[in-house]
């Protein structure tokens, strides 16, 4: 797996508290340790930004990292 995404209807892309939640699936660290979260803003039926999260093991947290589209 390399990436799961969502978005964010009417709402910022951001990695929120439920976000964290569903990828740590009740654990301390994250099922998918190596997999990228993507979050999309969507707003009025249009993709308006999108962010990517990667799990930073020394911050024990999702971070915010560069999204690279192949």
């Amino acid at each position: 797996v390399r990436a799961f995404y969502h978005s964010h209807p009417d709402h910022d892309s951001y990695f929120s508290a439920e976000d964290k939640k569903q990828a740590l699936g009740g654990w301390d660290e994250p099922n998918y340790p190596r997999a990228a979260q993507i979050v999309m803003s969507v707003r009025a039926r249009e993709v308006r930004a999108t962010k990517a999260f990667a799990w930073e093991e020394t911050a024990r947290d999702f971070v915010e990292v560069s999204l690279h589209v192949y």
